[in-house]
């Protein structure tokens, strides 16, 4: 949408006829549910329609509509899991978890800490020291400063950083598990 104008009605239309069924693909390949892949291809053209005079900078319009899908339905993913993290909540006051319902959950928190500690174990060493410090032996900012000899702010920017990095490290993990 580069110079200056803003997405028109027939450009829209034209956009959601081509681009529909690439962007239901790559939907369905993440989460497998036609009616949820449906519902988030509208949302993206929805936001796509409301942010159309604001798309001046954007120069390949297939590759954010893929980019604000791909965006959309982790976000949509997750509060699907929270929801149903909530609902498994009230259901443990009705009922109790099978033997092998327990070892699954087990063993997914068990995979879960590995891919954290691989991802941990790809950061630079005094990222993983401040991360130790700071989750597992629960020091503040300013005990984990007098201890490196680093100052507050450069101990907060390198806790920042290294969990920026592992938030990218396992959404990545978890985009190219899904596209696989």
């Amino acid at each position: 949408m580069a110079g200056g104008q803003s997405l028109q009605l027939e450009q829209f239309n034209e956009l959601f006829r081509t681009q529909y069924t690439s962007l239901f693909s790559l939907g369905y390949s993440i989460c497998q549910q036609r009616e949820l892949t449906k519902d988030v291809i509208q949302s993206v053209f929805l936001i796509l329609w409301k942010k159309r005079d604001e798309l001046d900078h954007v120069l390949d319009l297939p590759a954010y509509l893929r980019k604000t899908l791909v965006r959309e339905m982790m976000r949509n993913l997750k509060a699907n899991r929270r929801q149903q993290k909530h609902l498994r909540a009230q259901d443990l006051n009705f009922a109790v978890d099978s033997p092998e319902t327990l070892l699954i959950h087990q063993q997914e928190r068990l995979q879960r800490d590995q891919e954290l500690s691989a991802a941990i174990e790809g950061l630079p060493e005094q990222q993983q020291q401040m991360l130790r410090l700071r989750f597992q032996k629960g020091l503040s900012y300013e005990e984990i400063a007098e201890l490196t000899g680093k100052s507050k702010q450069t101990v907060y920017n390198q806790i920042y950083t290294a969990i920026k990095k592992l938030k990218q490290t396992l959404l990545l993990g978890l985009v190219l598990l899904f596209l696989a």
